[in-house]
């Protein structure tokens, strides 16, 4: 467990309780401290004008939408991110309202989550950026799932994009390579980045001075996955979960194999109705990995799948794994 030794240490010890209380007390207002600022006006007339939009790019509709944004609501935000980044900093196990994780060179906070959008503050420094730099040894590309507007607040630097010359769908799976362009440019004060669904990637390549930029991402219309690039090789590496519930299934289904849990086959079997095409598959891994027997029904059952993935995969398992009788044509 993460920060088990800091849990163990806190358990004896009346001060660090008292210390981690009063790290939790003293931010207790933080969603109202959100809620109370002027921008959240701006932001819930955008998530009305996204779903309403019959023309117009998702970039052009925010850019007017972050005209209203004023520097006295960054500046206090911002500081509430260095406040927590410096408590968790101060004792590991205290969990912050704001996202920073040692994967990632920024720390954020959401500012506003909606039916159609999510907004983010979040700060870069130099230093986290080298330091993740550093910590990853393979370079990659991430092809992003969701429409992506980001504005620097402040600060300045270099941000490198790479753009697919295809696009690309969930059904069809993203190009076995990537072929397109990578175009890095600086960034400064005022300089709005767009990044298209399935079909461009972005990646901080340097930062000069501290940064503040504030993110708006459209939840609707998501793809499924984001395919990843070695960006030595420009191969596919493989995909992510753009869903975070999705992953969290797939896991709980790896989970429940791995303990043996009584009955798996059965509580997996209605996942197979997911509108997710990789929840469907998974759960049908899973179920051959735990009884192969009951496998072939659901096989033969996803001959029928609406993905022409899936039927192909199902095809190809019931060749391999049960005689070239069930070999069913496409």
């Amino acid at each position: 467990m993460k920060n088990l030794q800091g849990y163990k240490a806190i358990i004896n010890d009346p001060a660090s309780q008292r210390a981690l209380r009063e790290l939790y007390e003293n931010n207790i207002s933080l969603t109202d401290e959100v809620k109370n600022r002027e921008f959240m006006a701006a932001f819930v007339d955008l998530d009305l004008s996204i779903s309403q939009r019959s023309i117009g790019s998702f970039e052009s509709i925010c850019s007017t939408a972050l005209d209203n944004i004023t520097l006295q609501d960054v500046a206090a935000m911002t500081s509430r991110i260095h406040q927590e980044v410096e408590a968790v900093d101060d004792m590991t196990i205290y969990q912050p309202p704001v996202f920073t994780t040692d994967e990632s060179a920024t720390s954020g906070i959401y500012l506003y989550k909606g039916k159609n959008i999510e907004v983010m503050l979040f700060v870069l420094d130099k230093f986290n950026l080298k330091a993740h730099k550093q910590r990853r040894t393979k370079k990659g590309i991430t092809i992003q799932a969701n429409d992506l507007v980001i504005q620097c607040l402040s600060g300045s630097g270099s941000v490198s994009k790479y753009t697919l010359h295809e696009k690309f769908s969930d059904e069809h799976g993203a190009p076995e390579q990537f072929s397109g362009v990578i175009d890095t440019r600086t960034y400064s004060s005022g300089t709005i980045m767009s990044v298209r669904k399935g079909q461009d990637g972005i990646t901080f390549a340097t930062c000069d001075l501290p940064s503040v930029f504030i993110s708006i991402t459209e939840t609707k219309h998501t793809m499924l996955v984001k395919p990843q690039y070695d960006i030595a090789t420009s191969r596919l590496v493989g995909s992510v979960h753009a869903d975070g519930l999705s992953s969290r299934i797939q896991m709980a289904s790896v989970m429940l194999r791995m303990l043996n849990v009584k009955g798996t086959c059965d509580l997996l079997k209605p996942l197979l109705e997911s509108e997710n095409l990789y929840v469907r598959w998974q759960v049908a891994r899973e179920i051959f990995l735990n009884d192969a027997e009951k496998a072939k029904t659901v096989f033969e059952q996803l001959t029928n799948d609406t993905s022409a993935q899936i039927r192909e995969a199902s095809i190809r398992c019931l060749n391999e794994f049960y005689g070239e009788k069930y070999a069913v044509n496409s």
